[in-house]
């Protein structure tokens, strides 16, 4: 941006280029603007153009004329001639920094650049929410079975179950031990006289062995009685009674059982 003082003699031949120039000298003090933020204030610059040649020098700055230099004239040239050479050299004002332009085109997409070293990591965050559930996966291989568990308490004893069929007849077994044939039991009626002892025997039949006997006694006899013997014999079954009274008999029912060992 530029502020011109004098507007005087801007037809001369070199004034086409003046606006080039200003452009110019605006680009270097735009370069210098520190430099000229430190000797001009509000970072305003001025300079003087020369009509006649065309340049421009700085004004009002350290080590530049504090004013435009005025022209001399010169007698020994014609008077229009000399009045374009005396033109006053035109002040103008300019900032170092000027505004900011509309922004520009994007340029092409640059290369991708080396990947930096890789930063540091960063502290853990928050936990997140539970995410929602998964689909269920494959089933997985059978395990090994596990140890044998302690066995629980035995439980109620259920209903008796229908019974089933009867069975085919199994097979014939072996022979057995030998058995007993002719069983029979034989017994009499026998009596004990007052105070005194007997001996009854009780005979199996021909062929027969004995297998068991005894006694038992009738009418509330064995209050006053004692035995003395109770046994079996080769062929018969024994009984020795001994009546204690001295006021009555005894009777007794004595037996025997009888049979054949096979």
């Amino acid at each position: 941006m530029f502020s011109p003082v004098r507007r005087r003699g801007l037809r001369s031949p070199g004034n086409a280029s003046f606006l080039a120039i200003v452009s110019a000298l605006a680009l270097v003090a735009s370069m210098s603007a520190p430099l000229a933020a430190q000797t001009a204030p509000a970072d305003v610059m001025y300079a003087c153009y020369v009509p006649m040649t065309g340049t421009v020098y700085r004004i009002k700055a350290p080590g530049t004329p504090a004013e435009c230099t005025r022209p001399r004239s010169n007698n020994g040239i014609g008077d229009d001639e000399d009045r374009r050479r005396r033109q006053e050299h035109v002040q103008f004002a300019f900032n170092a920094t000027g505004a900011m332009g509309p922004v520009g085109p994007a340029g092409p997409q640059g290369e991708v650049g080396p990947m930096g070293p890789a930063g540091t990591v960063g502290a853990a965050g928050a936990q997140g929410d539970v995410g929602p559930m998964g689909p269920q996966g494959p089933q997985g291989e059978t395990g090994a079975a596990g140890p044998q568990g302690i066995a629980g308490p035995m439980g109620s004893t259920g209903a008796q179950g229908q019974m089933g069929p009867q069975g085919a007849m199994g097979p014939q077994g072996p022979q057995g031990d030998p058995g007993v044939s002719q069983y029979q039991m034989l017994e009499k009626r026998v009596s004990v006289n007052t105070s005194s002892m007997t001996t009854f025997t009780m005979d199996c039949p021909v062929g027969l062995k004995p297998f068991g006997g005894g006694f038992y006694a009738l009418d509330g006899a064995s209050s006053s009685t004692t035995i003395i013997r109770s046994a079996p014999t080769a062929t018969s079954w024994a009984v020795t009674l001994r009546n204690t009274s001295g006021s009555a008999a005894n009777s007794f029912q004595i037996y025997v059982t009888c049979g054949k060992v096979l």
